[in-house]
């Protein structure tokens, strides 16, 4: 029996024995599972411990992470307990407060107003940006910098190092805002493809002032170089700082971007917590263009924290390899140190601190550890409210919630000051299983079960001596005697009397230290006595190594600890260096980007440098027209569009869809390829979204608010893009939907909505509906200047020296006028509506608009600026218009006495908007009698206009011509003032004559339309007779002798500049001696005319010349049967085809099937707008076309015939040269100067010999009355042309009907018949406008027969009208 009972109770005690470890392991991965809970929780579909993006890199674990498993680390391999055998399979389950704990938070704030300041002295030039806020009605205010890293004048810090390996050599800490949910499925995704995943430790040089110096208090700033001892004088100071690299896309929505405001206002409000909680200590936007936060951009914000040496993970790390301890002191320091965080945070209402040994980290510049919490913590009262009133009102549930976070922390804080007292022989995961096991024993009332090992309490008390550390162990104790109470007041009461006690002592041991120096050893002795009497573990202690100074210098100290280990391949720190050398474009960007295209690179980091390198190219472009820049910019952006329309991807990666969102954000054309590929990306996560809806926040949610806006984004970029292409009806068709989307979802006070009407409004003017984009810009304005206001609230009250005085209950605020540049679209905004108003006819509010329109953008330009030389120019359009001569004064004396300055300092104009300003300042000096003011200005205009490389022979006949009437009245007026007249008589026609009808037509072409007479100047003299006696024999046959004029007409030509002139003569040229030239030299010919007429001339006549000298080319390549050459040779003349159709939008006509929908597209534009000519020389270009490909066809036929090649090209040649579109032109040259004449010179050669033999004298001879009448009936004519409607009839009706009505217009019966009677030679001598016609009517009415449609799309017109009917 007794062996049966011994082998029984054996049994029984293995069995035991088992359960207990059972019970053991169960609860161990309980709480393991607690600690690892936002894993288990929130983990990602996109990245599940490490993502790999489609580039292939892997994405280290994100902060959240890591920071739930520093309690793994807290114990080193070589103690760590063997495992016991896994004895159950059962899944641990987490509470739901442990989730919430650990989530990071989404701070619910508003933003309603934006204000971009610039600020600039003799040390920097920076923006000042102030964005307003409200949290649940309340009114805060965040305060930023920023800078234009694209322009060289901008400056406002410097960085060192230089290169981001310097940088990185010892960054450790994963920065703090590196998760976001904007482009990401989940908000636990990291997104740092475009900064850095770690801290990197930085210098940040900048000039403060000396006031500023003295009132920043505990600052550690190591000061350069002093200017002087003045109180004004700045000092060159270098602080050394942390630097994170965020990008924000959405300053309205993006809670990555909401989260750094609200740390922001935090700060402000708290500013004595500063030395418990780690800073943002600057917030500086790293602009790549001028701000624009109305509409979708990408931008950089670079957020910079005091230095932190190390955190406690790394002095747990330094202690355990040292094998050494922390000093009594040093650990009393620490642990006062993490419990005044404690208080000082949750006295302020602030919870969810997150105490755990990777967040607490030590500041050399306060001699303190700091708490890092940016992700998680949470205010109980909002800021400004006062708390006794505000607790009374709060929610019992909000209440409890604080409660339970402020027990968290603080048992966080009591597990590390157990843990660091003896961290050799502890186990800080131990440590925390030990007190829930006691605190779950506690309520269940069975302490007195546990061993002495599992006691929380006798594991204080053991550790720390009553008498020593009687006030540590005095706080261990509230603490845990405090686990089931609520009023936390009261508890950070007890805390506080247990700190203020501890303090006293540190204090004293400090001042002990400090007067007994002197006697080291006699202290050593002493301090030896009390650790043999008050520790437990005497032998223990009395070998290990102690710490008696925190680590200042873990970089010379711990080298090996303060190495960053991390291992980057080739690629990525080559394009790691490109960016941070991107932040302020530094000289070493160039040669990092050479180095990176010489390496085997991913697609998408390759698209990224692309963008980077194109702003460096910015930076050197000479233009500072940021108008200009921006096309610059949206024209390199092909290159990037090619590269990335490669990859056939609709992953739901963010880097693939931040770089597409960027590309649509900078190129005007708003590309279909890359906009549907976003599209697609962003569909794919939609639908990985509504799999795991329930999982995600109302905000990021399947039919959330970031969904929505990505919706309307692409809807505004699709309307933008059709708008681009002229394709109106698509264009208003999505920006309908996109408004309509906004209105049914309740999104009208946005900044979204704001820029949906502007772009609404836009497309609707260009479209010919000025009332519509009236009605949508006025709207835009109302939520442009809610958002973007001309005033800001600042706090009115003294420069506070101590922060602990600041009183956020009684801030008194006041408005102060500001010069707001946050975006330039308030402009754009002001000037569409004021060309609306312009559009129906309401010229005093488009006055109005232009003129706070030009005050916005004279605060970011100058006034030589294109943008507000535009603006200008319209203002003075309006003024002429309604003959305000005082207001168009103003103006030009304005810029003229600036100009005058200028032009003295030795400036010189190089753009032609300049060169148009001032030819209109001539012209009102002129018409104000200011004669030799107006031939300055004049002069002025056309060196600017040649500096511009903008100058030609037809330009140059104007300005000779304008100089030359300036010239006759100055002669007039010094002959009336020599004789004793008066220089204006009552019997001057000229003082009835309005500023519209003297300037009017100046605003309608770039230069002054002079009558047909005054063109006789004398830069035409030189070539006109020639050119008109060729064009004569060239009609009558005479080609030998055209040829020999035309030669010698091309030799004097190219002594002078060879601008279109020289090009139209050796185009004729090259047209009589196509067969007496060798093939060889009529391809260098036509190369070089191609070349003079794609310089010179301009749309649609470059298009015909140049399509006419391709088709010769053709015809010579097609004689010498070289196939390769034709078939390369097509794709030049495609390529223009193509060009001009672009232009044009034909496939814009032909894209509706329907009949009943109406499309506007631009060539419908041009004929509604009156310009007539040009559609005449469309339709010439057409028929070029159509001859191309009737030759296409024949060649292509005749390709295994050879032979007959030859005769195809003489025949086709023939038409070519002689065809009727080359006819046409010629006849319908109305315009033209020479044109003009050589019809007249048809008609009667001897008197035309005779007219061009008189000299010029005697047509300033003429008298001032009969000038005045003919520039007056001029204008008339003039406005007649430009309302002519848009007729079916051939050209020939329409010429006849224009001339007989034009010489039938106000004259009686007498007068008319008095006309016909009137011989040719005398009607030429009378002025008459370059678009008359003198075609003889027999003529015309024999050239009626000829089939010649001068609209293409006449059966298309047709039908309209029919509908219209």
């Amino acid at each position: 029996m007794g062996i049966c009972s011994s082998k029984k109770s054996d049994k029984e005690a293995g069995i035991q024995l088992q359960i207990e470890q059972t019970v053991a392991e169960q609860k161990k991965l309980k709480i393991e599972e607690e600690l690892q809970v936002q894993n288990s929780t929130r983990r990602s579909i996109c990245n599940q411990f490490s993502t790999l993006n489609t580039n292939g890199n892997a994405v280290t674990l994100h902060q959240a992470e890591q920071e739930v498993q520093e309690y793994q680390d807290g114990e080193p391999e070589q103690q760590q307990q063997p495992k016991q055998a896994k004895t159950s399979k059962k899944k641990p389950r987490s509470t739901k407060d442990d989730v919430n704990y650990y989530r990071r938070s989404d701070h619910v704030l508003k933003v309603f107003s934006l204000v971009v300041e610039l600020t600039q002295n003799d040390q920097k030039k920076y923006y000042n940006i102030t964005i307003g806020t409200k949290i649940k009605d309340c009114v805060h205010y965040a305060h930023m910098n920023g800078i234009l890293i694209t322009q060289n004048d901008f400056e406002l810090f410097t960085l060192q190092p230089e290169t981001f390996k310097e940088a990185n050599k010892y960054s450790r800490i994963p920065t703090f805002f590196s998760t976001d949910n904007y482009f990401n499925i989940d908000k636990e995704s990291p997104n740092s493809f475009i900064s850095f995943e770690k801290l990197l430790n930085i210098e940040r040089k900048i000039a403060l002032k000396q006031t500023q110096m003295r009132s920043k208090k505990k600052q550690s700033m190591i000061q350069d170089q002093h200017l002087n001892k003045k109180e004004a004088d700045f000092i060159l100071t270098t602080n050394l700082e942390m630097l994170e690299i965020i990008t924000v896309v959405d300053i309205e929505q993006q809670s990555r971007f909401l989260n750094v405001l609200f740390h922001l206002i935090l700060q402000h409000y708290h500013q004595n917590l500063d030395q418990y909680l780690v800073f943002i200590i600057n917030t500086t936007f790293l602009f790549d263009i001028p701000p624009q936060f109305d509409q979708p951009n990408m931008y950089r914000l670079a957020l910079f924290y005091d230095s932190l040496s190390y955190s406690l993970k790394d002095l747990q790390q330094i202690l355990l390899n040292d094998k050494s301890e922390l000093s009594n002191v040093l650990h009393k320091k620490l642990s006062l140190n993490l419990i005044e965080i404690l208080i000082g945070c949750y006295e302020k209402y602030l919870y969810r601190l997150n105490f755990t040994i990777s967040t607490v980290f030590y500041v050399p510049k306060y001699k303190s550890f700091k708490l890092e919490s940016f992700g998680r913590m949470k205010t109980l009262i909002e800021f400004g409210q006062n708390p006794e009133v505000t607790l009374k009102t709060l929610e019992e549930k909000k209440y409890k919630t604080f409660v339970k976070s402020f027990k968290k922390d603080l048992y966080a804080i009591t597990d590390m000051i157990i843990y660091f007292k003896r961290v050799q022989t502890q186990n800080l995961r131990t440590i925390t299983t030990t007190r829930k096991k006691y605190f779950v024993n506690m309520k269940k009332e069975q302490l007195e079960n546990l061993e002495e090992e599992k006691n929380y309490c006798l594991l204080a008390e053991k550790l720390f001596c009553h008498n020593q550390d009687r006030y540590l162990l005095e706080f261990l104790k509230m603490a845990i005697y405090s686990h089931e109470g609520s009023d936390v007041d009261k508890m950070i009461q007890d805390f506080k009397q247990a700190t203020n006690s501890l303090q006293k002592e540190l204090n004293e041991v400090d001042f002990q230290q400090d007067s007994k120096q002197f006697d080291e050893q006699d202290q050593n002795q002493e301090q030896q006595k009390q650790s043999n009497s008050n520790s437990v573990d005497l032998d223990e202690l009395a070998e290990v190594k102690q710490i008696d100074s925190f680590p200042v210098n873990i970089r010379e100290d711990y080298k090996s600890i303060a190495l960053n280990k991390d291992k980057i391949s080739e690629v990525d720190q080559t394009y790691q260096e490109i960016i941070y050398q991107s932040l302020l474009y530094g000289n070493k960007f160039q040669a990092c980007y050479e180095k990176f295209q010489t390496l085997q690179k991913p697609i998408f980091q390759n698209c990224y440098v692309e963008i980077l390198n194109i702003f460096y190219f910015i930076r050197q472009y000479p233009e500072d027209s940021w108008q200009e820049k921006l096309k610059v910019v949206s024209q390199k952006m092909d290159k990037v569009i090619d590269i990335i329309k490669t990859i056939k991807d609709d992953s739901v990666d963010n880097f693939h869809i931040t770089l597409l969102f960027q590309i649509m954000t900078l190129s005007q054309k708003k590309p279909f390829v890359i906009l549907n590929q976003l599209q697609k990306c962003i569909s794919n996560q939609l639908k990985q979204k509504m799999q795991m809806d329930h999982r995600l926040r109302s905000q990021n949610q399947a039919k959330g608010l970031l969904e929505q806006k990505k919706h309307v984004m692409l809807q505004v970029w699709s309307a933008l893009s059709y708008l681009s292409s002229d394709n109106y009806f698509q264009a208003i068709s999505k920006i309908q939907k996109a408004i309509g989307f906004q209105l049914k979802n309740q999104h009208q006070a946005s900044l979204s909505y704001g820029y949906s009407l502007l772009v609404s409004g836009e497309i609707a003017r260009i479209s010919l509906a000025p009332v519509s984009a009236m009605l949508n810009l006025e709207m835009s304005l109302v939520i442009y200047n809610q958002f973007f206001p001309e005033f800001k609230s600042v706090e009115d009250q003294l420069d506070i020296q101590d922060k602990s005085e600041y009183n956020p209950f009684q801030i008194k605020y006041k408005d102060i006028k500001v010069k707001n540049l946050a975006t330039s679209n308030k402009a754009k905004v002001e000037f569409l509506l004021g060309m609306s108003y312009f559009d129906i006819h309401d010229q005093e509010n488009s006055l109005l608009c232009l003129k706070r329109a030009q005050e916005l953008m004279l605060r970011s330009f100058h006034i030589y600026a294109e943008e507000v030389v535009f603006l200008v120019l319209q203002q003075l359009w309006i003024h002429v218009l309604q003959d305000d001569i005082g207001h168009a004064m103003n103006i030009a004396l304005f810029y003229a006495n600036d100009m005058n300055l200028q032009y003295r300092n030795g400036r010189e104009f190089k753009k032609k908007i300049i060169s148009k300003l001032q030819f209109i300042i001539g012209s009102i000096f002129e018409f104000n009698g200011q004669y030799l003011s107006a031939i300055r200005f004049i002069e002025r205009s056309n060196r600017t206009l040649t500096n511009a490389k903008g100058n030609n022979f037809v330009i140059q006949m104007h300005y000779q011509a304008k100089k030359i009437q300036i010239i006759s009245k100055l002669r007039e007026a010094f002959f009336k003032i020599k004789s004793k007249q008066q220089v204006r008589c009552e019997q001057d026609l000229s003082l009835f004559q309005t500023l519209n009808e003297s300037l009017g037509q100046t605003f309608q072409t770039l230069y002054f339309k002079q009558p047909i007479t005054l063109k006789t100047s004398v830069l035409l003299g030189k070539v006109g007779k020639q050119i008109i006696h060729i064009q004569g024999l060239m009609r009558t046959d005479g080609q030998t002798k055209a040829m020999k004029l035309l030669g010698e007409l091309i030799k004097a030509l190219n002594k002078s500049k060879k601008d279109e002139i020289y090009g139209l003569v050796q185009d004729k040229y090259l047209t009589l001696s196509l067969e007496k030239m060798n093939p060889k030299e009529i391809e260098v010919q036509i190369h070089s005319i191609i070349e003079i007429h794609d310089r010179y001339l301009q749309f649609p006549l470059k298009q015909h010349h140049v399509l006419k000298c391709q088709l010769i080319l053709l015809c010579v390549l097609l004689k010498q049967k070289s196939t390769n050459q034709i078939f390369e040779h097509f794709k030049n003349i495609e390529q223009t085809i193509e060009d001009f159709q672009n232009i044009l939008q034909w496939k814009s006509l032909s894209s509706s099937s329907k009949d009943d929908v109406y499309v506007q597209n631009k060539f419908e534009t041009i004929v509604k707008k009156g310009r007539i000519a040009m559609v005449y020389q469309i339709a010439n270009v057409t028929e070029l076309i159509e001859l191309f490909n009737k030759f296409k066809k024949k060649i292509f036929e005749n390709l295994q015939n050879r032979d007959k090649f030859v005769d195809l090209a003489n025949q086709y040649q023939k038409k070519i040269i002689n065809s009727q579109a080359f006819l046409k032109l010629l006849e319908t040259k109305q315009e033209c100067l020479l044109g003009s004449y050589s019809q007249v010179k048809i008609i009667n050669d001897g008197e035309h010999e005779l007219q061009q033999i008189e000299p010029v004298a005697a047509i300033q001879r003429q008298s001032t009355q009969h000038l005045k009448v003919v520039e007056q009936s001029t204008e008339v004519d003039t406005k007649e042309h430009q309302k002519l409607v848009f007729d079916l009839r051939s050209i020939e009706e329409l010429m006849v009907e224009k001339k007989l009505a034009h010489h039938r217009k106000g004259k009686t019966q007498e007068e008319l018949l008095r006309i016909e009677e009137t011989p040719e030679p005398e009607k030429m001598k009378k002025s008459h406008k370059r678009n008359e016609t003198e075609i003889p009517v027999n003529n015309a009415l024999k050239k009626k027969k000829a089939d010649y449609k001068i609209n293409p799309f006449q059966s298309t017109l047709k039908k309209q009208q029919k509908q219209q009917l």
